[in-house]
């Protein structure tokens, strides 16, 4: 049981002594934490995989992307579109 201890002039709660607090009580209060890992490193992997998913689907598009078969298909620059020499 938690009790309120003046220690000169100010207030400090004590949890008091763990020799009451049973095995079922510490597993009880560590739970949480390691559901929270767990939880986050879930996440973590789920993330990862959507990630490769998408950077596998935007490889697929560009790799299977149909190109021209003949050589007059392909557009060509006329001299008036190139743009100007830098000085």
């Amino acid at each position: 049981m938690a009790s309120l201890a003046n220690v000169g002039g100010s207030a400090a709660l004590t949890g008091g002594s763990d020799d009451g607090l049973s095995w079922w009580a510490r597993i009880g209060s560590v739970l949480p934490l390691i559901a929270l890992v767990v939880g986050l490193l879930a996440i973590n992997s789920i993330q990862n995989d959507n990630r490769a998913q998408e950077l596998a689907e935007v490889d697929v598009a560009l790799l299977t992307d149909e190109l021209p078969r003949k050589r007059s298909q392909i557009p060509v620059l006329s001299s008036s579109s190139r743009l100007p020499a830098k000085p």
